[in-house]
């Protein structure tokens, strides 16, 4: 997958629920980032069934640039209000990719009647969630990974932390 930036190439949102044809498509695209070793590439994908209520995948002409599945946890509430999840995030190095990924998916989950969005979260805390905020660090085995720039695509977006976690080893 190229990661060349994708500036005034005409971007396409398609919204996916599972099972559609298109949903293959979403899969694939960890495997397509050229960025994961691949023990990776499962994790990537661990969608929680329950929670999952679609995806979105952004195309250019030639290329799938970035997607994001969309949750709806109805025990998970933000101070006490809907909220939304998204998780599952794959996006190119490109701040114009990112916006329009989230903003599509903000929208989406606010026609839902959501208040609040949280990610990145695969649907719950049981699964995969979080960005490093270290990625200098080399993760645990089965810690997920990203690249060092999602951090900064959510951030720029408007996202900010809700919550701190650490992993450290002790040898004593």
């Amino acid at each position: 997958m190229s990661q060349q930036p994708v500036t005034h190439q005409p971007l396409r949102a398609i919204i996916l629920r599972p099972g559609e044809s298109g949903w293959t498509s979403f899969l694939a695209l960890p495997g397509q980032m050229g960025f994961y070793p691949d023990y990776q590439i499962p994790l990537r994908n661990q969608l929680n069934k329950e929670f999952l209520t679609g995806g979105i995948l952004i195309t250019t002409e030639q290329n799938l640039v970035g997607r994001v599945a969309l949750y709806q946890n109805p025990s998970l509430r933000f101070q006490d209000q809907s909220t939304g999840i998204l998780g599952n995030y794959e996006c190119i190095d490109s701040p114009e990719v990112a916006s329009f990924l989230l903003e599509t998916a903000e929208k989406e989950l606010r026609k839902a009647g959501n208040h609040y969005l949280i990610g990145p979260m695969n649907g719950s805390t049981w699964d995969q969630y979080r960005f490093t905020v270290h990625p200098e660090i080399e993760p645990f085995f089965t810690e997920q990974i990203q690249p060092a720039y999602y951090l900064t695509q959510w951030e720029k977006y408007g996202f900010r932390g809700i919550g701190e976690y650490s992993s450290a080893l002790d040898l004593e």
